[in-house]
Order: structure tokens, then sequence, then C-alpha cells
């Protein structure tokens, strides 16, 4: 915890640096060894190694994602944390909310149809 805690200070900024791109390296390293592995049909390991190097593999995905931004998942990329999110149920009973229902009606009404083109 001392480490990090060290890490942490901005007069460390250019250590921490060093610290995170180690870290992806040792990621990338163990990727590139199971691929080795998994490619080589040379010798085919017993069930139980198998098992083994699938909960390996499934550890590595998931740390990977932790360390490194290479092995990131994509979906969590399109969610936006810094906004709220709300939705708005409403009849048309105002002629404020009915006058801009009916513009976004000709606006969509407007779009060509993607299935004709």
């Amino acid at each position: 915890m001392s480490f990090y805690s060290q890490l942490r200070k901005p007069e460390n900024k250019e250590l921490k640096e060093r610290f995170e791109e180690a870290r992806k390296i040792g990621v990338q390293t163990l990727v590139e060894k199971l691929i080795n592995i998994y490619s080589s049909t040379d010798n085919i390991p017993d069930p139980q190694t198998i098992m083994f190097l699938r909960e390996k593999t499934k550890f590595l995905m998931w740390l990977g994602e932790k360390i490194t931004d290479i092995y990131g998942s994509k979906g969590k990329d399109m969610v936006n944390k810094g906004t709220v999110n709300n939705i708005v149920v409403s009849w048309l009973d105002s002629p404020t909310l009915e006058a801009q229902y009916n513009k976004y009606e000709e606006i969509n009404q407007a779009k060509p149809d993607i299935i004709d083109q």
C-alpha cells in the first residue's frame, strides 16, 4: 500500500506512467503466451490442464480490462457517466408539447427510408 500511495503523489507522475506502461507490457506478454499455448496443435494437454488454462484466460481477460485499455470492453465507452438520463412521460394536453411532438414527427417523416436505399 505504501508503494501505491507514493505513486499517487504529484511528484511521482513520471514513475506512475512508467509503472502503468510496465503493467501493460506484462499483460501483453501473458496474452501472447496464451496465444502460443492455444495455437500449438502438437501437444494437446489433458482436460484438467485445459480447464486450468480456460480459467486463467478468463482471469487474464478480467485483469486486462482493469489494467490496460488495450483489452477493454467497447460497451463501457458508450455510457456517459457524467450525464443524467431522464425519461419524461406526459400527455399531449399542452399546446407547447403538441407543437414540439408535431415538429419531431415532421422531421422523422422527412428522413429517407433506409431500407429503400
